[in-house]
């Protein structure tokens, strides 16, 4: 049995895509239409989408190595019939009781979100 580990793209950049999220709040004015904002938020909302991309990139990028080695390596490959809606829910409960280690799960979902379980399935198939 072969394991793969998750590469977590999301988590590489996060540092970054905070800063320039930030960054771009801070510099919004509210009212305004996009194009008569500053240059300033505008340098930063760029930033932003070339980090999304590239861990889009990134991302797409090892989910073709992957789905490759698993079918040439393989002559047979079972893929599990996961829930990701399920997995990922949120453990927040309601205004009685509230869930427990919120960020705990907010964490996994997002370790679970990054993978992309829905495109490797679709290149394996």
């Amino acid at each position: 049995m072969t394991r793969f580990d998750n590469p977590r793209h999301l988590d590489n950049a996060v540092r970054q895509l905070t800063k320039w999220q930030r960054r771009m709040a801070r510099r919004h004015v509210r009212g305004l239409p996009v194009h008569r904002q500053s240059a300033g938020w505008r340098e930063a909302r760029d930033q932003v989408r070339r980090l999304t991309g590239l861990v889009a990139q990134r991302r797409a990028s090892t989910q073709h190595l992957l789905t490759k080695q698993l079918v040439t390596q393989f002559a047979h490959v079972a893929v599990e019939d996961l829930r990701v809606k399920n997995m990922t829910r949120s453990a927040r409960g309601t205004q009685d009781s509230p869930g427990r280690n919120v960020a705990a799960k907010a964490g996994l979902n997002r370790a679970i979100l990054d993978v992309g379980f829905g495109e490797i399935r679709r290149q394996i198939e």
